[in-house]
């Protein structure tokens, strides 16, 4: 499963709706009130300040037994269990030459 993104601004909903891939630039700097050369040292502990670190929530992992259950969740998973028998009663008996 892919990881939940949140998004966060401060109160910009116009950068919310934006079409990211259709923006220049210039456009997109000025929406995220940045430059070509990066934040100031002084505008990054605002921000870090603010927002705190630019980090990824841990998730916390599956336990072993979901792990295998979810593998059953997947219909071809059923077909090849399916077809396991009748493979095992046709390899043993087209051995006869």
């Amino acid at each position: 499963m892919p990881p939940k993104v949140v998004l966060r601004d401060e109160g910009d909903q116009s950068l919310r709706s934006a079409a990211w891939h259709a923006q220049s630039v210039s456009e997109s700097l000025s929406g995220l009130r940045s430059s070509a050369g990066g934040l100031s040292s002084a505008e990054a502990e605002a921000r870090l300040a603010a927002h705190g670190p630019n980090r990824l929530t841990p998730v916390k992992p599956r336990s072993t037994l979901l792990r295998l259950v979810a593998q059953f969740q997947n219909v071809l998973i059923y077909v090849l269990l399916a077809a396991a028998p009748s493979r095992r009663r046709l390899a043993t008996g087209s051995t006869a030459a």
